[in-house]
């Protein structure tokens, strides 16, 4: 195939950029009114810390998962972390405007020279271990607040048993899928087609599964503890128990529902009072550590990313 006219490629840069940017300031100005009492807890010394250290770990995080993203593509072509690192964070940039950021998986492949449509799949595969790992923590947490919380929230309550059953059948799903992987693919040799788009599955093994399960454990992680931090910043006191357990139902619900663009800090933030205002009083609080826990994770290297993205140069040669 020739090579995209500069002219497009620049467009197509400025249009990605142009809807992150819209995207975020759409989210701060005009998102929640609650973000309007920001004002209402000024920083001090420790607070400033616990924000460092959140922001610190937002590096970890993606570094990590640029790690994860350079295993899950080394069967077709061998990275950096570095390189996986542009990737990843040019995938946030084309991925925070769109459902369920499925920008993410034509935003990582360009840092490919080859076969970038099985990058597809690799960046797929890796988000199936990071649903795996989210819902092993959300069926631990559901087992929990099934027996001790659930009485005050009626609709969990009343559907708890369904929610168990099918999350953990998924799950089993899930997990057997990312195992067989390897085997599957070695299957598919005589469907050609198919074949040439998932033959790199076959040279994961076994280890490279588990390794990829862990950087996702690392990562989720991270975000626990990403927020127990900004907690602080807020006022709000709760053990670390409760903080897992809750974000943990959190991410498993989000896991299920449809995340429209627009209305994505607004889903976060009233699962996070749903949920959170079992064990404390101050939900402004609430919905503000998870407001500024997006800002850090997914807004500000979103920003970065939209630079990576401006110097990438840009080819179809690899599809």
């Amino acid at each position: 195939m020739k090579p995209l006219p500069r002219f497009w490629i620049w467009l197509f840069k400025i249009l990605v950029i142009a809807g992150s940017y819209s995207y975020i300031y759409y989210q701060l100005v005009y998102g929640k009114n609650d973000l309007s009492q920001w004002h209402s807890y000024p920083f001090n010394l420790s607070k400033t810390v616990f924000l460092a250290l959140a922001v610190l770990l937002m590096a970890v995080n993606w570094s990590l998962e640029a790690i994860k993203w350079q295993l899950l593509v080394r069967p077709i072509e061998k990275i950096s972390v570095w390189r996986s690192l542009e990737g990843v964070i040019i995938g946030l940039t084309t991925s925070i405007f769109t459902p369920n950021r499925t920008g993410e998986y034509f935003g990582r492949i360009w840092v490919l020279s080859q076969q970038r449509v099985q990058g597809i799949f690799a960046t797929i595969t890796g988000s199936i271990a990071q649903i795996s790992i989210t819902l092993i923590a959300g069926i631990f947490s559901l087992f929990f607040f099934a027996t001790e919380q659930f009485q005050g929230i009626e609709v969990l309550d009343k559907n708890k048993n369904l929610m168990l059953v099918i999350s953990s059948t998924l799950l089993f799903f899930i997990l057997i899928l990312l195992f067989a992987l390897p085997t599957l693919s070695k299957k598919l040799k005589r469907f050609k087609k198919i074949y040439h788009f998932i033959s790199f599955f076959k040279h994961y093994s076994t280890l490279d599964i588990l390794k990829i399960l862990l950087l996702s454990t690392f990562r989720y992680g991270i975000f626990i503890l990403q927020f127990f931090l900004l907690m602080h910043i807020f006022d709000i006191s709760l053990s670390f128990e409760k903080v897992f357990l809750s974000l943990a139902l959190i991410y498993f619900a989000m896991a299920f529902i449809p995340s429209f663009t627009l209305a994505e800090i607004g889903i976060r933030g009233s699962l996070a009072i749903t949920i959170f205002s079992i064990f404390v009083a101050n939900t402004t609080g609430i919905f503000l550590a998870i407001s500024l826990l997006w800002l850090i994770n997914i807004a500000l290297p979103a920003i970065v990313g939209s630079f990576f993205l401006l110097k990438l140069k840009l080819n179809n040669a690899g599809l």
